[in-house]
């Protein structure tokens, strides 16, 4: 009798979990009323190689693979620059850890801006993850181009619904995303899920004008820029606000804190959760943090929560640990009709006021009334300091340089220049105060592997700020 009941046991085991099958278009159903979708945040510190973390992504890996059945996983996303220099080291090491999913679990890559350095074609990438791994298995949907796997979508089942997943590759041309929109067209009663690299900007402070904020809606335009081609904004106007069936955006790319996410209603009404995860400035390249979507689609909720395998701790904080409830985009997705636009009403002329300045990097003045005293103190109503709000002018700025990102390590002297006002707007390019990793970012994985010359001043044309005009002519030297 103890035979049948260990054998029942075995049996309600194998049947209760994912079903991992290539055997069937169905492959992959999370049974069930719930399942869980995995996300893994930029890995590109991990194959660095000196120091060598990529036994972390492995261990992220093992705990994928050991936790199919008790966590219901039925989809694996990363979310960009699997590498940190698109070199053939880095993407054996990242490539060891991620192949050992084949055939057991359906995952997703996104290309990121690390993954194509020097490399517009995406050769490296498609070089180790040939697209004829995916054809065989009945999860892999199709390519924008026919043999290359850097914009692709996949199919699968969980939760009594059916899913796609559009892995669109760093900053997406037009035609990228005219692209998706057909395919979720195509697949018009599935729910999508977007997979891009560049999105989110990080969820700095609560209730700042930077909370929550896609690239391109933020107070400074310098963030606008940041993805190249189409940056957040860009995606939600062109592509997802435009679709009746997409329920998540997930991405990565961001520093700062490197979390964020915000919900929206596309034209039609449905809800869109949108998810920034990024763990790449942590010690050890990230410590192993992953992300676990746990999704009860009849219920109407999912629940996130941030895990390391590698620490084998949750980061319990309401940015890494959260859940949102009355989820309207679970349900079965109706034909298309347009949310009714608000009737107008006239409103009463207000009483004209002056527009205030727009929030920017200004040009210095040579004002010497303007120059900035050894203990930092400077004369607020300068032209220069004009229309900077929050800011006290009269304490010294903050400097947090970050060492690693310049090729020779800069000296005291050159960083305390870099931070002195009225100089402060040569490197202070998004007007916050402080110099630091947010206003270098663009010039990563860009020149010199990545990293600054110390002696260098980023304000390369001279008009005494550091902008868009400046990542121009980085760009032409590219």
């Amino acid at each position: 009798m103890k035979k049948v009941y260990f054998w029942l046991g075995i049996l309600i085991v194998l049947f209760s979990g994912v079903l991992v099958s290539v055997s069937s278009r169905k492959a992959f159903a999370a049974s069930g009323d719930y399942f869980s979708l995995i996300v893994l945040p930029d890995t590109q510190n991990y194959v660095l190689g000196t120091p060598d973390y990529s036994s972390i992504l492995e261990s992220q890996v093992s705990w994928i693979l050991s936790n199919l059945q008790s966590q219901k996983i039925a989809f694996v996303m990363q979310e960009g620059d699997m590498t940190n220099n698109n070199i053939q080291a880095q993407w054996d090491k990242f490539a060891h850890a991620i192949k050992r999913m084949d055939g057991k679990v359906p995952y997703a890559l996104t290309v990121g801006n690390h993954d194509q350095i020097g490399d517009s074609e995406y050769t490296n990438f498609n070089n180790n993850f040939p697209i004829s791994i995916y054809r065989q298995y009945t999860y892999f949907g199709g390519t924008f181009k026919s043999d290359k796997l850097e914009n692709a979508y996949y199919l699968f089942s969980a939760g009594g619904r059916d899913w796609v997943v559009l892995s669109l590759a760093y900053a997406p041309s037009d035609e990228i995303l005219t692209w998706a929109g057909q395919i979720a067209d195509q697949y018009a009663s599935r729910h999508v899920i977007v997979l891009t690299h560049c999105y989110m900007y990080f969820d700095s402070n609560a209730g700042s004008p930077l909370d929550n904020t896609r690239f391109g809606q933020v107070a400074n335009e310098v963030y606008s820029w940041m993805c190249a081609s189409n940056n957040g904004e860009g995606i939600w106007n062109k592509f997802v606000k435009l679709h009746k069936n997409i329920t998540f955006v997930f991405s990565g790319h961001t520093l700062g804190t490197g979390i964020g996410r915000r919900m929206d209603e596309s034209i039609y009404g449905n809800q869109v959760y949108q998810i920034l995860a990024n763990y790449q400035m942590l010690s050890n390249g990230g410590d192993g943090y992953l992300r676990i979507v746990d999704i009860y689609p009849d219920d109407k909720i999912f629940k996130v929560k941030t895990y390391s395998p590698y620490r084998n701790l949750y980061k319990t904080d309401n940015d890494n640990q959260f859940q949102y409830t009355s989820v309207n985009s679970f349900g079965s997705i109706p034909t298309p009709t347009l949310k009714p636009s608000p009737t107008p009403t006239k409103k009463p002329s207000p009483t004209p006021t002056r527009t205030p300045t727009p929030i920017r990097t200004p040009t210095p003045t040579s004002n010497p009334s303007c120059i900035c005293n050894p203990q930092g103190s400077c004369n607020s109503s300068c032209s220069f300091n004009a229309g900077f709000s929050g800011i006290d002018y009269t304490n010294p700025m903050k400097c947090n340089l970050d060492n690693s990102l310049f090729s020779t390590t800069p000296t005291s002297q050159q960083k305390t220049v870099w931070c002195q006002r009225p100089e402060r707007t040569r490197g202070d390019a998004d007007g916050l105060g402080a110099v630091n990793n947010s206003d270098y970012f663009y010039y990563i994985g860009a020149v010199n592997g990545g990293k600054i010359p110390a002696t260098v001043n980023p304000d390369f044309n001279g008009d005494g700020e550091v902008g868009s005009s400046d990542r121009v002519i980085i760009i032409k030297s590219l």
